[in-house]
């Protein structure tokens, strides 16, 4: 008799635990508000406004070809956004170092020579 008790008490308690573990793991969603925001109110280029014509598909092609075979580069920098407007080439996104944003600009230059290439990549350097 003494061990029906003793289930009942392990049973509530493991009910306990998984209802705290249970309110723990919900994952917060992202919120890039101020972000997207900013972004809107300074006009900023996004991937919306690449163009669709050949030539500046064709453009933003060559970048990414010239970004992704250079094995110097981290994966952000081989995936920063390209954006081909008319004469204009953005770049922008992360990069891990001055270095390697000087390397991303030649490769944009080197696929896109009579293009204008503005530079919006950020440096990030990692926060362990």
């Amino acid at each position: 008799m003494k061990t029906y008790p003793i289930a009942l008490l392990l049973a509530a308690s493991f009910g306990f635990v998984q209802a705290a573990l249970a309110d723990n793991t919900q994952p917060t969603q992202p919120d890039n508000s101020r972000i997207n925001r900013t972004i809107i109110e300074d006009r900023q280029k996004t991937a919306e406004d690449q163009g669709s014509s050949a030539s500046e598909v064709e453009v933003a092609r060559l970048i990414r070809q010239e970004l992704t075979q250079d094995d110097t580069l981290s994966v952000n920098a081989k995936n920063l956004k390209i954006i081909v407007t008319g004469s204009i080439v953005t770049l922008k996104g992360p990069v891990q170092s001055v270095a390697e944003k000087r390397r991303v600009v030649a490769c944009a230059k080197r696929a896109a020579p009579n293009r204008t290439i503005r530079d919006e990549v950020t440096v990030v350097t990692a926060s362990y």
